[in-house]
């Protein structure tokens, strides 16, 4: 996802539909919100949190660049 972070934003691989895989929803979830696209992200990142026990969620949550929107009204709620 570090190399996401440097990608200029017509760059970034297509937003799709979540997979409930972490290493694929992550990234996807970034990209969508480095677009914008805070409402797709959030629901990639709660149908990711289904998926995960509770405590690596919120380790990788932490542990990314994710973080850097942690104050923006759809993504604070994972926090």
């Amino acid at each position: 996802m570090v190399k996401l972070r440097h990608l200029p934003a017509g760059s970034l691989p297509p937003v799709g539909e979540p997979t409930g895989v972490a290493e694929k929803d992550f990234p996807t979830a970034y990209a969508a919100m480095r677009r914008g696209d805070f409402q797709t992200a959030a629901t990639i990142l709660e149908a990711t949190r289904k998926s995960l026990p509770p405590e690596l969620f919120d380790y990788l949550l932490n542990a990314c660049p994710i973080r850097d929107y942690a104050l923006e009204p759809k993504i604070t709620r994972f926090y």
